[in-house]
């Protein structure tokens, strides 16, 4: 052995010496008292997790957590756990971190077998929860309710409100059956709402708030005549769906990242009590989100959690149930392009290392009754590192996962799963392409384009080196319903030509278009030239141009960033270069070397 290689073999060994002996006590006290969980898989008994019935006999909600997005386990746990709090403690009431109208028809399939439940999933949006592991849940709900009266059957709802589309207009539908004059008095309000822009300080959502507060004045004056019409239950549910929007409204109006991420999970913990009030005070929630949301206090200093106004409000009839791990895979969204699977083993001295000196590979604990142990008590007060991945994730910077803040301050519980793997996707986006990228891009407001056709070109070239790289050229229309219509990314036909040549994506604009969006990429390594960019439309018969940021680069010094474009550059130089072009003086230079 090279005495380098004998040398960090040695390091190694020192660090985990020094780390198991720091916490050697609370190791002991693991092996000997933590909650030996025998599978993650549901319906195989529960009597391994018959203990927790004492600690979760007075919750009214057990908020499920995970410490990724996209974790078999975890996912395949959470079900587990809700069996249990069905079957054995008479939760009824099932919320997971996603749209809540959208998640009304999810519902009508676990209550009565109605539509495709893999339609019903799709139209909850997100990958993270479009899983094979989600759909067994789904499954295993609809089957334990078949039989049973509506009381004693277990409820799909969401909590979430990032699109409004949906909620605009299942009410304007209701809208239209109980009061049809004022319906057609508010359209045009009703068609601002639903082209609402999902970007940071959206300058028309101020107007669009005070159009929504008169609406809600219409429905108060009018809520008996409404009530008459239809029935209290509906009316409430109508009128939270107005609720959504104006969240929506409400987030979209912040001008930053973290002002927008507060306003949300103020805002899912608002619509979890409205579930809550709607289904009555004997009503117990099972909740699923991530550990981000569901701790009972703040995570990092951007702001506070839906776990934190839950907690202060409903006090310790809340139950914060955190997810940790050691090593294994997950998928999620990074660097890279498209939805792909990562490997991860955690650092040292994080609490997903620590706890995997310890004997069980899967184990709860009660975070209150393992502080009554010192040493435990340390370990859970003190500021070690817990990973933390969302729905991106990049292998280049795995450090700003993790989070510093005590596990005692963030959850009750505990759940630590040893190894882990990828959640399987529903629909195959495993199987979607993954590579390093440079990105130049734009957008449009797609609606005065509906139904057209359109032509995206450029005129593009590689530099010298076209083994582990390629240019493309792509576009993509997001749909109303933030679905995705037209996509091309050339991905079948790649650039690799050293020489200028004219490369275009023809299509047609969706009839319920929101937004187009646009560019070029370098995939892989090496160096892209792109020039005279045009966007055009057709109409009766002639291509017609739309405007976007200077497409010729004429405009811009040499050696700077193309102002107006929008560009993913954290591995990759984009800027404008006078050493080449295409036509006239400048153009757009791409280079990545490693």
């Amino acid at each position: 052995m090279k005495l380098p290689a004998l040398f960090a073999t040695m390091l190694l060994l020192s660090l985990t010496v020094v780390v198991h002996g720091q916490h050697e006590e609370a190791i002991k006290w693991l092996d000997k008292n933590a909650l030996e969980i025998k599978t993650v898989q549901a319906e195989n008994g529960l009597k391994d997790l018959m203990p927790l019935k004492n600690i979760l006999k007075d919750k009214r909600i057990v908020a499920l957590g995970e410490a990724t997005h996209g974790t078999k386990e975890f996912f395949q746990m959470k079900h587990r756990m809700l069996e249990f709090l069905v079957k054995e403690m008479g939760f009824r009431f099932f919320a997971i971190e996603a749209n809540l109208t959208e998640a009304y028809v999810v519902n009508e399939y676990v209550l009565y077998g109605k539509g495709d439940p893999q339609k019903a999933l799709d139209g909850l949006y997100f990958w993270t929860w479009n899983t094979k592991e989600v759909m067994a849940m789904i499954e295993w709900m609809r089957e334990y309710n078949k039989g049973k009266t509506d009381k004693d059957k277990v409820r799909f709802y969401g909590f979430d409100m990032q699109a409004q589309p949906v909620a605009i207009a299942e009410f304007n539908k209701y809208l239209t059956r109980v009061d049809s004059g004022y319906a057609s008095q508010i359209k045009d309000v009703v068609t601002r709402i639903k082209g609402l822009e999902d970007i940071p300080g959206n300058k028309q959502a101020t107007a669009c708030a005070g159009e929504v507060r008169k609406i809600f004045t219409h429905m108060a004056e009018n809520k008996q005549k409404y009530i008459a019409t239809t029935s209290t239950r509906e009316y409430e549910m109508e009128k939270h769906n107005l609720v959504i929007v104006s969240q929506y409204i409400a987030m979209i109006s912040k001008t930053d990242t973290a002002a927008m991420c507060q306003v949300r999970d103020s805002c899912m913990s608002e619509n979890v009590k409205w579930l809550m009030n709607l289904e009555g005070d004997s009503s117990k929630f099972v909740l699923w989100a991530h550990n981000g949301h569901i701790a009972k206090d703040y995570v990092t200093s951007d702001g506070l959690t839906m776990g934190y106004f839950l907690r202060k409000y409903y006090m310790d009839n809340y139950y914060a149930l955190g997810f940790d791990f050691y090593q294994g895979s997950f998928q999620s969204i990074g660097t890279k392009v498209g939805l792909t699977e990562f490997h991860c083993t955690l650092k040292q001295n994080s609490t997903g290392y620590i706890f995997a000196q310890s004997k069980p590979d899967i184990f709860f604990i009660d975070l209150a009754i393992a502080e009554k142990n010192q040493g435990m008590k340390k370990l859970l007060t003190d500021t070690i590192p817990s990973i933390f991945i969302g729905a991106l994730f990049s292998d280049d910077n795995q450090e700003q996962n993790y989070v510093k803040r005590p596990l005692a301050d963030m959850y009750d519980g505990l759940i630590f799963i040893r190894t882990t793997h990828r959640a399987e996707p529903n629909h195959g986006l495993e199987n979607q392409a993954v590579v390093d990228f440079g990105n130049l891009m734009s957008r449009i407001n797609a609606k005065p384009y509906a139904g057209k056709q359109f032509r995206f070109s450029a005129f593009v070239k590689m530099g010298s080196d076209t083994t582990n790289g390629q240019g493309q050229l792509w576009c993509r229309v997001d749909r109303e319903d933030k679905s995705t219509g037209f996509f091309d990314n050339m991905g079948d036909r790649p650039i690799k030509s050293l020489e200028w040549q004219y490369f275009e994506i023809t299509g047609t604009v969706d009839k319920d278009a929101a937004m187009l969006y646009f560019g070029c990429l370098l995939s892989g390594k090496g160096e892209l030239y792109v020039d005279d960019i045009s966007l055009q439309y057709k109409d009766e018969g002639q291509w017609l141009p739309i405007t976007i940021p200077d497409p010729t680069f004429e405009s811009f010094a040499g050696n700077v960033k193309p102002e107006g474009w929008m560009l993913y550059d954290k591995k990759c130089q984009i800027l404008v270069t006078s050493q080449a072009s295409h036509n006239g003086n400048k153009c757009v230079h791409f280079k990545k070397e490693n």
